[in-house]
């Protein structure tokens, strides 16, 4: 007998790097959400060349991207917006955890622009606006 986990049917879109998205997004893939993790072309997230690497990659990336589908796009490119909002409509949730002032407007765009026939609720992880991390990172 096959059991359906609690979230199977919610679908995901991870727009974050490191670790404060991806574990989110992990927790959700763990109990059935599919997920979907977006990163930029050439390197992808960061994590992945994170510390101990093994067999080309971080144990880390192992981690943290399991139960998780990946999609190398380009967030500056025309094609690349084409691509998310088509995502975006298409998703329960969005995640993501840019540094503040960086992408958020460029997601809120996004989200704005795509959240029509059915609501799309974005979560903002990671850093503050107001911690030093930020202020260091202007």
């Amino acid at each position: 007998m096959k059991f359906e986990k609690p979230l199977s049917g919610l679908k995901v879109l991870e727009m974050g790097q490191l670790i404060a998205g991806p574990f989110t997004t992990r927790m959700l893939a763990e109990f059935g959400a599919e997920v979907i993790k977006v990163e930029p072309p050439g390197k992808g997230d960061p994590i992945r060349k994170w510390r101990y690497i093994y067999k080309g990659s971080s144990l880390w990336w192992k981690v943290q991207s399991r139960n998780k589908k990946s999609i190398t796009i380009n967030l500056k490119s025309e094609e690349g917006q084409r691509i998310i909002k088509e995502l975006v409509r298409s998703c329960d949730i969005v995640v993501e955890n840019f540094r503040p002032g960086v992408e958020s407007d460029y997601i809120r765009t996004i989200l704005n622009h795509c959240n029509g026939d059915k609501e799309t609720a974005a979560k903002k992880l990671g850093i503050s606006k107001t911690t030093l991390w930020r202020k260091l990172k202007q």
